[in-house]
């Protein structure tokens, strides 16, 4: 079952970005600090109470095993621009556990919807070149790179 997230799921909303975390600060280790879920509570409890955005969370009996993060910024666009509405998705997470069991597809069909309802047209997120995993998996459900942004480290 996909939901709204509430306060109340705060703790297990940690405890699964803490995964997420590992994998990017392992990868990323200039990027990314290494999982602290103390450290990273009040920024998940904020993206809970968003205004702009949702998560979602896909439960199983009585415990979240993944969820999303979305938002949909207020529009300031370049003159050369089209004006359009589009959602952002910031993090999505399924535990280890559970992959392979249609919940990310669950998640992102829901947040899909929900972008739909708030007249969004397009659907972005980004994600890092080394988590192939998840590059094959947007591919299935018919996400293709729009940009590639390339970066170089400086001394």
């Amino acid at each position: 079952m996909v939901r709204a997230a509430t306060a109340e799921d705060l703790d297990q909303v940690c405890l699964l970005a803490e995964e997420i975390a590992e994998l990017h600060s392992e990868h990323e280790p200039e990027v990314f600090a290494p999982p602290d879920v103390q450290r990273d509570r009040a920024f998940w409890l904020a993206a809970i109470e968003q205004l702009d955005g949702t998560v979602l969370v896909a439960e199983q009996r009585g415990k979240v095993v993944g969820f999303v993060t979305a938002r949909i910024p207020a529009a300031v666009m370049a003159s050369f621009l089209r004006e359009r509405v589009v959602c952002r998705i910031g993090s999505i997470v399924v535990s280890r556990q559970h992959r392979r069991e249609g919940i990310g597809t669950s998640l992102i069909r829901a947040i899909e919807a929900w972008a739909v309802t708030r007249s969004a047209v397009e659907i972005t997120l980004a994600v890092f070149s080394f988590n192939e995993e998840a590059i094959r998996f947007y591919a299935t459900l018919g996400y293709a790179t729009q940009v590639l942004t390339v970066s170089r480290a400086l001394p």
